[in-house]
C-alpha cells in the first residue's frame, strides 16, 4: 500500500516536472523569438542611421551652396 501511495507520489512529481519543462522550453523558444527579432531591428536602426548620416554628409554641402547662392544672389539685386 506504502508502496504504491509512494509511487503514484513520484509519477504525480515526474508529470508535474515534465509540465514544467515543457513550459520552460516554450518560454525559451519565446525568448529566443525576441531576440532574435531585436537583433533584425538593431541591424535595421544601424543601416538608417548609415544612410541618414551619408544623406547628411552629400546633401549638405550642396544645401548649404545654395543657400549661400541664394543670399548673394538677393544681395546684388
Amino acid at each position: 500500500m506504502k508502496g504504491k501511495k509512494q509511487l503514484a507520489h513520484q509519477e504525480e512529481a515526474l508529470q508535474m516536472q515534465r509540465v514544467q519543462f515543457t513550459a520552460f522550453q516554450k518560454n525559451m523558444e519565446k525568448a529566443e523569438r525576441i531576440q532574435g527579432r531585436a537583433e533584425k531591428l538593431q541591424e535595421r536602426g544601424a543601416q538608417l542611421v548609415g544612410v541618414a548620416r551619408k544623406l547628411l554628409f552629400f546633401a549638405a554641402p550642396f544645401l548649404i551652396l545654395f543657400v549661400v547662392f541664394l543670399m548673394l544672389d538677393g544681395a546684388f539685386r
